[in-house]
């Protein structure tokens, strides 16, 4: 299994350096990445997926410890499917970005050989709106044509709430009240709506690849 450990040899606080924030802020730290499904060892990657208690243990921030996060509901279901695909956590960025710190992790599988046949699949991607247009072309002729689009009036929905909620923390922000009870709470809600967005619209991209790719193939 290949290491990556970019993070590891970069941060040292056994020197009397300061935590380097201002360098992380700017630079993606690349991990290597452990899962825990039923009993599997610790070997203190610098990411662990523990599926057994629901965490996700992050290490090589403060020396000698871990950070130690709880996985959501969908987060846990997102890292199973994968799995279940046969996709197995092969490396971490990691960032830290308006205060908030994130972990994005890439799964690997093993593909099918794919033998190629006389059919062309082209796809046309303007934008959600105008739809994803479809054609498997055969022998310099269009065999079948299609557009594909999701559901707009929810993406609509959600896209125009998170601007409302976003100018309502800007203005708190101004008068200085942003870490106010009601500040949090704004700012908390747009964090919801956003992953519900980003979810919906991955989620539709990746079932419409699988769709067309089942097409071409049949």
């Amino acid at each position: 299994m290949d290491k990556f450990n970019y993070f590891r040899s970069e941060i040292s606080f056994s020197n009397g350096v300061k935590p380097p924030k201002v360098w992380f802020t700017r630079v993606h730290a690349i991990l290597n990445v452990g899962i825990r499904i039923n009993n599997e060892r610790d070997h203190s990657q610098g990411i662990f997926l523990d599926l057994a208690s629901n965490a996700l243990r992050f290490r090589w921030i403060i020396k000698g410890k871990a950070i130690t996060i709880n996985l959501t509901g969908g987060e846990t279901k997102y890292v199973r499917e994968r799995l279940d695909e046969g996709g197995r956590p092969k490396l971490a960025r990691a960032w830290v970005k308006d205060d908030f710190l994130y972990v994005a992790i890439t799964f690997e599988r093993d593909v099918e050989l794919i033998r190629p046949n006389n059919y062309v699949l082209a796809i046309d991607v303007n934008s959600w709106r105008n739809g994803v247009v479809w054609g498997l072309i055969k022998d310099n002729s269009i065999s079948s044509l299609g557009r594909e689009r999701p559901w707009l009036r929810r993406i609509d929905k959600l896209y125009n709430r998170v601007l409302e909620l976003e100018k309502e923390y800007g203005k708190l922000r101004r008068l200085g009240a942003h870490k106010s009870i009601k500040g949090k709470k704004v700012w908390r809600e747009v964090r919801i709506l956003k992953r519900k967005l980003y979810a919906y619209i991955r989620d539709y991209a990746q079932k419409l690849a699988h769709r067309l790719v089942k097409k071409a193939l049949n």
